[in-house]
């Protein structure tokens, strides 16, 4: 263990709930360095409308990991769509009384407060006495908000005053780095990677490929993630299927997890497959079975802000990736196919198909994706912590009003 202190994990995902994202990755690493309290929601209204079950729910501590306890944080409303006032303020005063109790419970003293959600979270960095804050931000939380049809400058009002109120913030694409050291200097770019060692063996030719996919034709353009319909393009997808007839469009993952897209609008052509969530131990066999990896998201102000896991993973597994023309992407555009239409969409797969199989560049995806491992990004923010803590602790030292001040960058 470092010298960091532990840390409190304020989650907007329950660690069992949907594929493991950043929020279930990192804290499994992060506890290699120090004790990690995780904390999910759970809300009561979600139980009321059948999108979650009450039994579910598991009351107390419990440990899922060395040295990571996670506990469920009661709520009455759920966080994206439940931020009404006055039911929002007691949902606050549960989430800081809930942590706050943990946290005297496990005997942590000043705790490293780390966050994802905006509006719900700025309250707590006080509540806890924590000694370094961070916010981790994953996506355009405006952008999603215009998505779902919700207010977005309320949304980057929230935002905005989170970033301004925290030690530090770790940015998971350029656009959004770019967007939030304009107010936080201490902004620092930390791109999303992968579960290498999941998937590595794949790109050493170790996995079966499933035995779902084994009827259809190949080639085969696989997608591995929530099929919604603010993120993945679904004119596009229809267009390149019937463009490339022979082809079999294939999607893993469950479909309106985020934005309750219904099957009725899903692209109907003959040769495009959805599968459905598969368990996350099971995806490297159906990437075993793609011939090329894709990324048909829309280009619209959510996805500007986007670097998705996916990426990696698909490198990891040595396939070729075809993605549309994502700005989060571009510092990485020598692993990949990025593109701006359908046409484009369709020669990239046409063309990353013809040499998946090559050696040299299987050897070059791999390489490249074990460069951005889970382990190596816990590592690189745990030397950020470590020097901001220094840092915070030099300018208290130096302040004649070190209950007050702010430090430099």
């Amino acid at each position: 263990m470092s010298r960091l202190p532990p840390i409190v994990y304020v989650s907007n995902a329950g660690w069992t709930s949907g594929l493991p994202t950043n929020r279930q990755q990192l804290p499994l690493r992060l506890a290699a360095h120090t004790n990690v309290l995780y904390s999910s929601p759970f809300s009561l209204s979600q139980v009321l409308m059948g999108r979650v079950k009450l039994r579910d729910y598991e009351p107390g501590l419990r440990e899922v990991a060395p040295g990571l306890q996670a506990f469920h944080n009661l709520q009455l409303l759920p966080l994206v769509r439940g931020q009404v006032r006055p039911l929002s303020d007691v949902d606050r005063w549960l989430t800081a009384r809930a942590l706050a109790k943990q946290v005297r419970r496990l005997g942590h003293q000043r705790p490293i407060l780390w966050m994802y959600y905006p509006p719900s979270n700025a309250h707590l960095i006080d509540r806890l006495d924590a000694s370094l804050s961070v916010y981790h931000c994953t996506d355009d939380h405006a952008g999603y908000a215009e998505a779902l049809g919700l207010d977005p400058e309320k949304s980057a009002r929230e935002e905005a005053e989170l970033v301004e109120a925290v030690d530090v913030v770790f940015a998971t694409s350029r656009p959004l780095y770019e967007m939030h050291r304009r107010r936080n200097p201490r902004t620092f770019l930390m791109p999303n990677v992968a579960d290498v060692e999941r998937f590595a063996p794949v790109g050493r030719g170790e996995v079966a490929p499933a035995a779902e996919l084994a009827h259809l034709p190949h080639p085969v353009a696989g997608f591995i993630g929530a099929v919604d319909a603010y993120k993945v393009d679904f004119e596009l997808v229809d267009e390149v299927a019937r463009r490339l007839p022979g082809w079999s469009f294939v999607f893993v993952g469950p479909v309106g997890v985020g934005d309750g897209t219904g099957e009725s609008v899903l692209p109907k052509a003959p040769n495009v497959h959805y599968l459905g969530p598969r368990p996350h131990t099971s995806l490297p066999s159906y990437i075993a079975g793609f011939d090329v990896c894709t990324i048909p998201y829309r280009l619209n102000r959510y996805t500007a802000g986007v670097f998705p896991l996916k990426f990696w993973e698909y490198l990891a597994a040595g396939k070729p990736v075809v993605s549309t023309a994502l700005p989060g992407l571009v510092d990485d555009a020598d692993c990949a196919y990025l593109v701006r239409n359908a046409e484009d969409f369709a020669a990239a797969l046409v063309e990353a198909a013809r040499s998946a199989a090559e050696p040299r560049l299987i050897a070059y995806r791999t390489a490249r994706a074990a460069q951005n491992s889970w382990e190596a990004r816990a590592g690189s923010m745990v030397k950020v912590l470590l020097e901001q803590m220094d840092k915070k602790s030099e300018a208290i030292q130096t302040s004649s009003t070190p209950a007050t001040s702010r430090y430099a960058a």
